[in-house]
């Protein structure tokens, strides 16, 4: 029998260098992923046998990880946010960056339409936000600019 936490629904922290990665898993699937300097779940004591919670760890672990949309639930993400999965798996994929005007341009949107729509990403790292920069430098990210840059320079770009 798995541990509790590792059913098809359960929530879950775990450290890295710089705070927690905090995950909501709802019918094995991703459903939220909250990056923050503390703990929000019960923080994990021994290794998950959870594929989702592996591939995070391999991800920090500085593994080229890949996801698919299949591995997100349903009410995770809007319509838009699936169309720009798809938009960063083709144009920013592991270890490169966009910038929001080249990934509206790809979108058929707007600059600002993208950084709303990232803005409100529940599902950072699968949905990989932290690749798209502004023109001028590295723009926001919703859970600060010191994970932003984390990420990217855990991915090989230094910005």
């Amino acid at each position: 029998m798995l541990p509790k936490h590792c059913t098809k629904n359960f929530t879950v922290s775990f450290p890295v260098e710089i705070g927690f990665v905090n995950i909501i898993i709802r019918d094995d699937k991703y459903f939220d992923i909250a990056l923050r300097r503390y703990p929000m779940y019960t923080v994990m004591s021994h290794s998950c046998p959870h594929i989702l919670i592996e591939k995070l760890q391999w991800y920090f672990k500085g593994e080229k990880v890949v996801w698919s949309l299949d591995e997100t639930h349903e009410r995770s993400l809007t319509d838009f946010q699936k169309k720009m999965f798809l938009a960063l798996s083709d144009y920013a994929p592991y270890g490169t960056v966009i910038t929001y005007g080249q990934l509206a341009g790809y979108l058929h949107s707007s600059p600002r339409g993208v950084a709303t729509a990232l803005k409100y990403n529940n599902l950072p790292i699968v949905l990989p936000c932290h690749r798209v920069v502004a023109k001028n430098g590295i723009g926001g990210f919703s859970a600060g600019l010191q994970w932003k840059r984390y990420l990217l320079q855990l991915e090989g770009v230094n910005i």
